[in-house]
């Protein structure tokens, strides 16, 4: 949990325990209650530039990654995950200290939640992230079938139904917020309309194609996501329903180059054979 200020002599007043108290005294009640959880504070400098006097202009505003030259340490992934733990949380009637603990509610609703998507029973494995929070595992059958769920939602009750029709909907309608400009599964589902394509760590990619009712997953052993990048490209072009003008926008992205810090081509990637 971060509080920033406008400059590193401003930070010095977060040195302190009775500082801190005093900062949050004249905020709402919720967002208090939620700073005043920490048993421990650090203070530090985290800005590199000045800061800007407006990050908006008559033609253009600053959000997220473009803003890390000045917020250097926003982690806007980590803050985002806080703020759906605390809001599930609440939404069950449960305390919002402990959200990241396998028993806590939040994360109980998590793993029910995706069990029935994946059609598993049974406690599911877990490991503990970054974030602290357990991510749970799945084979890539299972992931796949959860994937299946979004492409066709038929099968679920109307509330998730509705729930993941939204989800698609609001992916295929801003790619661009799925990865970010240039990443692999922002184009491909910039040149492929209403299908649904996600990178995840080591390795795995997902694939969402309603027009076919169809989920895909797949995992590569190294961990590697260029191949995985390459390979969710040619499952795609082969079953993803794909019209003419995708099909041929979506080859040129499976044949990328690779250039040296001189920026000369050195290489390159591509499918197999025959793969």
């Amino acid at each position: 949990m971060m509080i920033w200020f406008p400059s590193a002599k401003d930070c010095q007043f977060i040195n302190s325990e009775v500082a801190i108290h005093f900062f949050i005294t004249d905020l709402a009640q919720p967002l208090a209650s939620l700073l005043a959880m920490p048993e421990d504070w650090l203070a530090w400098p985290g800005l590199d530039l000045d800061p800007l006097p407006d990050w908006q202009t008559a033609w253009g505003l600053i959000l997220g990654d473009a803003a890390h030259a000045s917020l250097p340490f926003l982690a806007q992934g980590a803050a985002m995950a806080v703020e759906d733990a605390a809001t599930l949380a609440r939404h069950l009637g449960a305390p919002v200290r402990g959200y990241e603990q396998i028993e806590h509610p939040a994360q109980r609703m998590v793993e029910s939640t995706l069990k029935q998507m994946a059609g598993l029973t049974g406690a599911l494995p877990y490991g503990v992230d970054g974030c602290t929070v357990p991510n749970f595992a799945l084979s890539l059958t299972a992931l796949a079938r959860a994937m299946a769920q979004f492409a066709d939602p038929r099968g679920l009750v109307p509330a998730r139904r509705a729930a993941a029709g939204r989800v698609v909907r609001a992916m295929t309608a801003h790619p661009e917020l799925v990865a970010g400009t240039g990443r692999v599964c922002t184009n491909l589902m910039r040149q492929s309309p209403g299908l649904v394509a996600k990178t995840g760590a080591e390795g795995v990619y997902i694939a969402i194609v309603p027009s076919l009712g169809l989920g895909v997953a797949l995992k590569i052993d190294d961990g590697a996501s260029r191949a995985a990048e390459i390979a969710i490209g040619q499952l795609l072009l082969a079953h993803g329903d794909l019209a003419d003008a995708s099909r041929a926008k979506v080859e040129a992205l499976l044949t990328p180059t690779i250039a040296n810090a001189a920026g000369l081509t050195v290489g390159g990637l591509a499918p197999a054979p025959g793969w």
